[in-house]
């Protein structure tokens, strides 16, 4: 492989008591390419010595997936994100996965080739792939389709929040909401928040959280 690999010691055998030859199952690597290894031969370290240190046992599961799917992704750099499959080919060593990552750009799309990098969405994530050219707050005719107790992201206070449309109201070609949003003793509420404001966008888009927000049954409509 002509790298380093988090891998797991799966035999062990000693030749004429001089040296030992030592059976590994790399991370992420199915049983075919387990290595024998000679104890003496300066390819073994202690695990994190030059990686990750993160070993991941190998598995059949995504085999099942299709182009289109939105599923959870372990990234290069041992992150999870969700993702959507954008190709599945074959190659030298099974089937490949072209993924999207949420949020992230086309030129950070990887090819997925191990089984046990991919899994359901929302199995390590939050469960929320939104793709980066949607991540944009709603525009003033967006914004004016939304009803009280929809959830959104609400920009307040140098940061993008996940609350909820608690009141809302128009001056004739005005309109303008009040959102719920914080958790426990942090519950706040922004009012007067205009459609044109660019301050309102999609649950979950610059905010990361789950499209859910704070349990309310206070709202009200302006008069």
């Amino acid at each position: 492989m002509g790298k380093w690999y988090p891998a797991k010691i799966v035999d062990m055998s000693s030749i004429y008591n001089l040296d030992k030859k030592i059976k590994v199952s790399f991370s992420n690597y199915g049983a075919k390419y387990d290595e024998v290894i000679m104890a003496s031969s300066g390819r073994l370290a202690k695990l994190g010595t030059y990686t990750n240190g993160v070993y991941i046992p190998f598995s059949e599961q995504s085999t099942a997936y299709k182009v289109g799917d939105v599923v959870d992704v372990l990234d290069k750099v041992c992150k999870w994100y969700p993702a959507k499959i954008l190709k599945i080919e074959e190659g030298e060593r099974g089937t490949k996965y072209t993924v999207n990552f949420s949020g992230w750009e086309e030129r950070h799309n990887e090819t997925i080739d191990i089984p046990s990098r991919i899994a359901k969405l929302g199995t390590y994530t939050n469960g929320v792939y939104i793709p980066k050219e949607s991540k944009k707050p709603f525009t003033d005719a967006e914004a004016k389709q939304l009803k009280i107790g929809d959830a959104v992201d609400i920009f307040s206070r140098g940061a993008w929040h996940v609350g909820k449309i608690c009141g809302a109201g128009n001056t004739g070609t005005t309109h303008f909401y009040s959102v719920l949003f914080g958790t426990g003793s942090n519950i706040s509420i922004e009012s007067d928040i205009l459609t044109t404001s660019g301050k309102l966008a999609k649950a979950g888009t610059f905010s990361g959280n789950v499209p859910t927000a704070p349990s309310s049954t206070v709202y009200y409509v302006y008069a």
